[in-house]
Order: structure tokens, then C-alpha cells, then sequence
């Protein structure tokens, strides 16, 4: 009998052990410096997701897509229906397609060689220095291959001013058309200026001419004064 029980708690005991299995070691406990840089990251973590949070908010949605052809068109852009000048219509192909053809039916052939021939006969005449120069340059945009160089544009401007204009700076080198101009346009100026006080000097105002009225005696006045009271008297 004794035995039977034994046996029999025996291998309820060996049962129970081999149902239940090894159990898991508990993990070693953290030491202060462990548990002190866990609650760091973990604080850290949450502040992250706070300003994340934060900046979310602040940010306003993005506005929807606008058109903007009512402002742009409220701006009054150029718009092109004819011009006096040819190449004033030539400068509106840089955005058209198909060049030639809008050339072609725009700016005559026939023009573009008139207006050549204008500036290759072009003289100052009784034009200013300015005006000269304008002339000049808007011509110009007819003989490309003439002025293609500074050098040959120099040239074309010198030769077509007036003599005395032209005498004054033939004998100088100039670096660039444009100083040229600048140079031609003081010398003008200064010629002039010269020309204005000589006419002044030769012509004198009239005023200066007229003899000036110097007061009477004070004795004759006087004695015209006692010649009136005698005949007065008489």
C-alpha cells in the first residue's frame, strides 16, 4: 500500500513537471544609469511628437490654385494690331511661331531695301546731333550687314555729319560707337555755346546804346527859374 502511494505521487510529481516545461529566467534588473537613459529616450520621444503635433497646427492648408488671368489681364498688356514702322512689327516674332511667314506677309522685301537705301543716304543736314543719332540708329536696323562691326558704324556716323562737326573729330580714335556719339554731341553742344556769346558780344541790347540823361546845372535851373518870374512880373 505504502509503495502504491508513493508510486503514485512519484508520477503525479513527474507529470507536473513535465506539463509545466523550464519557465523563462526573469530578466536581470536595470541598474540607476539604465533606468535613468530609458525615462530620457522616452521623454524624448514625447517631446518630438508634441512639436510635430505643434507645427501641424501652425502651418495654414494650402491655398487653392488661382487664376491669374484676370490680373494679368487687368494690367493692360501690349497688344498688336498694326505699327508705322516696319520693324516695329518684326519685334513681335520673337514670340510667333513661324517666322518667315509672318515676315513675308508683314515686312516686304521691298520695304526693308527702301529703308537700306535711306540709311546709306542719310546726312545730318539741318538735324541736331540728337536727332542725327536717332536717325541714325533706327535706320541702322535695315543695314545689318554695314554696321555688322563698332568699327563700320563709326564710320557711317562720321561720315554722314556735317562738315565742321565732322572736321572737329575725324583727327580722334573713339573705343566705341557709343563714345563717338557722346562726343559728338558735347562738341555740338560746346560750338553752340561758343556761337551764342559771339552773337551777344557782336549785337548788343539796344538799351545799352542810348545815351544817358545827366541832371541840369543847378545854376541854370535857376536862372531859367528868375527869367520866368521877370516875364511873370511884366
Amino acid at each position: 500500500m505504502v509503495n502504491t502511494r508513493r508510486n503514485a505521487a512519484g508520477g503525479n510529481a513527474n507529470q507536473g513537471n513535465q506539463g509545466g516545461g523550464n519557465p523563462l529566467p526573469n530578466p536581470p534588473p536595470l541598474t540607476p544609469e539604465q533606468f535613468y537613459n530609458l525615462q530620457m529616450q522616452m521623454m524624448a520621444t514625447m517631446t518630438n511628437a508634441v512639436q510635430v503635433l505643434q507645427q501641424a497646427q501652425a502651418q495654414p492648408p494650402p491655398l487653392p490654385p488661382r487664376d491669374r488671368r484676370g490680373d494679368f489681364l487687368k494690367g493692360h498688356p501690349p497688344t498688336f494690331s498694326h505699327a508705322t514702322e516696319p520693324l516695329q512689327e518684326d519685334d513681335w516674332l520673337r514670340a510667333v511661331e513661324r517666322q518667315e511667314n509672318f515676315r513675308n506677309h508683314h515686312v516686304p522685301a521691298g520695304l526693308m531695301k527702301m529703308k537700306k537705301k535711306e540709311f546709306l543716304s542719310l546726312k545730318q543736314g539741318s538735324m541736331s546731333a540728337t536727332e542725327y543719332r536717332d536717325k541714325f540708329l533706327q535706320l541702322a536696323r535695315y543695314a545689318t550687314a554695314e554696321v555688322a562691326e563698332d568699327r563700320e558704324k563709326q564710320e557711317y556716323f562720321l561720315e554722314d555729319l556735317n562738315d565742321e562737326l565732322q572736321y572737329q573729330l575725324m583727327n580722334h580714335t573713339f573705343p566705341s560707337f557709343h563714345q563717338l556719339v557722346d562726343r559728338a554731341l558735347f562738341t555740338e553742344r560746346k560750338r553752340q555755346d561758343i556761337e551764342e556769346r559771339k552773337r551777344k558780344f557782336n549785337n548788343p541790347s539796344s538799351g545799352s546804346n542810348t545815351r544817358p540823361r545827366f541832371p541840369q546845372d543847378q545854376g541854370s535851373q535857376q536862372q531859367g527859374y528868375q527869367q520866368q518870374r521877370s516875364q511873370g512880373q511884366q
